[in-house]
Formats: structure tokens, C-alpha cells, sequence
């Protein structure tokens, strides 16, 4: 309860209000998620603008910023986000089924209940996101190869990945540092030399996860199938 606060000219964006009572709170000039309720107007424009630019190698068009746009529900199935400037973008319960959002930055969005089955987050940034409860089921977030020959490796550090479905998921090489990965649905998941550095994973369901060359210093609750205990 924020009743009567005085959060004038505060920096809201990234912070999670939809449950917080802001009656009578003082918002005046406060930095927040901005509502665009459609396709049509200020993201339709967005999205062909970001179109051409991938099709032109940049020649044309514009990359895509929708940093803190407040998206929510929205349907972005299938779309082309490909190096999108997404900084706490409001993307809860949105459908980004089959979306292409390799080497986008998602740092501090909102994706809780987000619909992202079959989504390419190769090389994308989404540094202390929070993804609770979305379906992350068959996910592409493996490393990126970039024309130089260079890997890019997906960057979730500090998410919040609490009951995420993540079935089948690639998160080949992700960085994974101090994320939350409490009771998350794992079964299938490639976890191949991923980051988990004191990582959270208790009750997480490791079934059949590969989990080859990972680094483990420091999670917190896990128990690896097979082992007493799992």
C-alpha cells in the first residue's frame, strides 16, 4: 500500500504496481510504463519501421524502441524484434509465440504469464527481467554467432524466472547468474555449460535436463535427479 506517498519525479520504470494500492499517491512527473493499447498507431509504425530496417542491413527503416512501453497482452506471434530496444518494455501475459527477438535487449521487462513457446532469444540481453510464470516451452536462447565468428551468449542475470515452463528449452551457454529459478519445469531443458552461479532452483524439475559443463558454484536447492535426495 502506497496511499498518500509522494513519489513525484521518482523513477518507476521496471517496478512491478499492478497489485500496489496507488490511491491518492503522488505520481506527479514520475518516470512509468506508458500504455499503447494497439497495433495500429505508435507500434504498428514501430514494427514496419524495424522491418525495413533488418531487411536493408540497417540501410533503411528504424530499429524498433519500445522501452518502456506498457504492452500488455498484446500479440506479437510470429513478429520479427531482432535487435529491438526493449528496456522495461510491459510485455505481461503477451504472446510472443514463434517470436524473433535474438540479440534484443529486454533488460528490466516485465514478461510474467508471457505466451513465448518457440521464441528466438539467441544472444539477447534481459538482465534482471522478470519472466515468472511465463512458457518458455521449446525456447531458442542459445549463443548468437555473429559474422565475425564471434558467440554472444544469452545474458538472463538476475531474472526472475520463478514456474516458468521451460520444457525442452535451449539455454545452451546462458548466463544464468543469481536467477531465480524456483519450482521451474525443466524437464528436457539443454542447460550445456550454462552460468548458474548461485543460481536459485529449489523444487525445480531437472528431469532429463542436460546439464554437461555447467557451472554450478553456489545454486542454491538443487537436487540433480538420480542423486539421493532428487
Amino acid at each position: 500500500m502506497l496511499r498518500s506517498a509522494n513519489l513525484s519525479q521518482a523513477n518507476l520504470l521496471g517496478a512491478l504496481l499492478d497489485e500496489v494500492d496507488l490511491f491518492t499517491t503522488r505520481l506527479d512527473g514520475a518516470e512509468m510504463a506508458r500504455r499503447l493499447d494497439s497495433m495500429e498507431g505508435t507500434v504498428g509504425t514501430a514494427l514496419r519501421l524495424h522491418h525495413d530496417w533488418i531487411r536493408s542491413n540497417g540501410r533503411s527503416g528504424q530499429r524498433a524502441d519500445l522501452s518502456a512501453c506498457d504492452l500488455t497482452g498484446i500479440s506479437l506471434a510470429g513478429v520479427n524484434l531482432a535487435a529491438a530496444v526493449l528496456k522495461y518494455v510491459v510485455l505481461r501475459d503477451a504472446d510472443l509465440t514463434g517470436s524473433i527477438l535474438a540479440m534484443a535487449d529486454l533488460s528490466m521487462a516485465d514478461l510474467r504469464g508471457a505466451r513465448m513457446a518457440g521464441a528466438d532469444l539467441r544472444g539477447a540481453r534481459l538482465l534482471r527481467a522478470t519472466l515468472n510464470e511465463a512458457d518458455l516451452s521449446r525456447l531458442l536462447a542459445g549463443p548468437m554467432t555473429l559474422r565475425s565468428g564471434q558467440t554472444w551468449p544469452t545474458n538472463l542475470g538476475n531474472a526472475r524466472m520463478a514456474r516458468v515452463r521451460a520444457v525442452a528449452a535451449d539455454l545452451t551457454q546462458a548466463r544464468l547468474v543469481d536467477c531465480d529459478l524456483t519450482q521451474a519445469d525443466l524437464r528436457e531443458a539443454r542447460l550445456r555449460e550454462a552460468e548458474l552461479t548461485d543460481a536459485t532452483l529449489t523444487m525445480a524439475d531437472l528431469r532429463e535436463a542436460d546439464l554437461a559443463g555447467a557451472l554450478l558454484v553456489g545454486a542454491a536447492g538443487l537436487i540433480l535427479p538420480g542423486r539421493p535426495g532428487g
